[in-house]
């Protein structure tokens, strides 16, 4: 099977395939997930959500993607909701979907009023709130746009118990109007800070926050460890082992925090944590291979970063902008 190079297959303008093609359940047990050269119509309908992303950053800020394309292969190893054969928003063969953090809104307040906002400005297909969550998961269909979107609205919101209240929002515009302007939480939407209901009840790698803008799950992935499909977990059973990681990874979430702050806009890491490969196992220094977005140049992006704290080198190469530093 020729598959496509996620590190240079861009979707939009700051968003690479890479970016959507890892998850914990690749990252934590070794499931290959490959996007095939000739899925072009499943590459067409994530370039048309990915346009859908880049309206929604304008808007509310830098994003993050923990779960988005799943081949039929990966599919069948975590898909146990549904028959995972079946045509699906994940497997972009249903239109396109992905799991999506907007971290500057979440600092304020919950995801749903992020759901709102989106379901009153733009045209989507599904859009989901998860209980404890900080993510969404949206989607889009091409065969929707131009006024036909479906515009489904559900809610999964927690009650201070595992099992969450689900909500359909009225197709109705007047009644979903209302649900919105009458919505209410009846307790800290945050939780336990991890879904108790979805996704197996497990605290995954994107329910871990490094940073602002990050999660653990943002430096996971690795371009061959995916395709071949093997694990890339951080060192969680040695104990100074992952003290070093976490002063590592506290300095590679710095330099993207500075990144959305000084440019307003997301990057895509193709490089970071590997732990087979010696000089990428963040026991003393970080790495970082990052892939600006098209109006932001490499070399203004190096310039920026090379005058942080901790940052020992930085080099560009090809558009990309590779940096390492040391924690003190």
């Amino acid at each position: 099977m020729m598959c496509l190079d996620p590190t240079i297959t861009r979707l939009s303008d700051s968003l690479l395939l890479s970016d959507v093609i890892g998850c914990d359940s690749v990252y934590r047990y070794g499931y290959r997930n490959r996007f095939d050269k000739v899925d072009q119509a499943k590459l067409t309908e994530g370039k048309n959500l990915a346009s859908l992303l880049e309206d929604l950053q304008d808007e509310l800020g830098p994003f993050s993607v923990c779960y988005g394309y799943l081949s039929q292969d990966l599919s069948r190893k975590i898909v146990t909701y549904q028959d995972p054969d079946k045509p699906s928003y994940h497997m972009w063969n249903l239109g396109a979907a992905v799991d999506v953090c907007f971290h500057e809104h979440v600092e304020d307040t919950a995801p749903i009023y992020a759901a709102h906002i989106i379901d009153d400005d733009h045209e989507y297909s599904r859009l989901i709130t998860y209980s404890e969550s900080e993510w969404l998961c949206i989607g889009t269909r091409i065969e929707e746009k131009e006024g036909k979107s479906r515009q489904k609205l559900y809610e999964n919101r927690y009650l201070g118990v595992k099992k969450p209240k689900w909500v359909q929002y009225s197709q109705n515009s007047t009644t979903r109007a209302s649900q919105k302007a009458t919505h209410e939480l009846e307790h800290p939407w945050r939780g336990t800070g991890h879904p108790q209901y979805h996704g197996g009840g497990r605290k995954q790698f994107e329910h871990q926050r490094i940073s602002k803008y990050t999660h653990i799950n943002d430096f996971l992935y690795d371009k061959y460890k995916v395709s071949r499909g093997e694990k890339n977990i951080p060192p969680f059973t040695d104990r100074k082992l992952i003290n070093r990681w976490y002063q590592c990874a506290k300095m590679a979430g710095d330099v993207i925090d500075n990144i959305a702050y000084q440019f307003g806009t997301r990057v895509s890491i193709i490089r970071a944590y590997n732990s087979t490969v010696p000089k990428q196992k963040w026991d003393k220094r970080f790495t970082l291979e990052i892939v600006p977005p098209h109006w932001l140049k490499a070399d203004t992006l190096a310039h920026h970063i090379e005058f942080m704290e901790g940052v020992e080198l930085v080099r560009v190469a090809n558009g990309k902008v590779r940096v390492t530093g040391e924690y003190i």
